[in-house]
């Protein structure tokens, strides 16, 4: 028991660290809007790497600069698209609801689900491209998301408590901790349900 908390303990320690520089990378690979998604992609690759230990250096800054220039090319154009996407959405979102009458509150419940229906879809491209070594169209992953609808809801709810726990905290931990944690708590989902999935499957061949 006291070995598994020590261990919980110990990860803790490496992964806070990690966690407030790769978020404010984040907001200052952020910082010229258009390149919103492309920031928070290159942060779902690196904290992700960083959980398989498929590359850990001692540079958080170089993972994530490196990384940032390898995808650019690559995902430029549609990243660049998302984040227009994402801050359409979240405009009108802050409209509707500051507006008092039923018409706007309906939009602004229908801004908030396709904010939350796109940043799905964009988190499953972006973590199916790294899994899978290659370019994954969006509507491969809507189609992946349809048959993995029920995971996707776990997803969902986690990312939700998480982040209106880091609210009730206070917004100095949204804003320390704030999307690499909530990216970090899907993404080791992930990764854990597929080493269990592996072990299952050592176990019975």
């Amino acid at each position: 028991m006291w070995q598994k908390f020590n261990k919980s303990l110990y990860t803790g320690t490496l992964w806070l660290p990690r966690i407030v520089y790769l978020n404010g990378l984040w907001l200052l690979g952020s910082l010229p809007l258009v390149t919103l998604a492309h920031s928070t992609r290159v942060v779902v690759e690196v904290t992700d790497s960083y959980l398989r230990e498929s590359f850990v250096t001692d540079s958080v800054w170089q993972d994530f600069w490196r990384t940032y220039r390898q995808k650019e090319r690559a995902t430029k154009k549609m990243d660049g698209l998302f984040s227009i996407y994402w801050l359409l959405a979240l405009f009108n979102l802050f409209v509707f609801y500051h507006n008092s009458n039923a018409f706007s509150q309906l939009l602004g419940s229908f801004s908030l689900c396709l904010l939350l229906v796109g940043s799905c879809l964009f988190f499953t491209q972006a973590v199916l491209t790294n899994y899978w070594g290659r370019d994954v169209s969006f509507f491969e992953a809507l189609v992946f998301a349809g048959h993995h609808s029920r995971k996707l809801f776990v997803h969902l709810v986690l990312t939700s408590c998480t982040a209106l726990g880091l609210l009730f905290l206070g917004p100095f931990f949204l804003m320390v901790g704030g999307l690499v944690l909530l990216l970090w708590g899907n993404l080791a989902l992930i990764f854990y349900r597929q080493k269990r999935t592996e072990a299952i499957k050592g176990v019975k061949e």
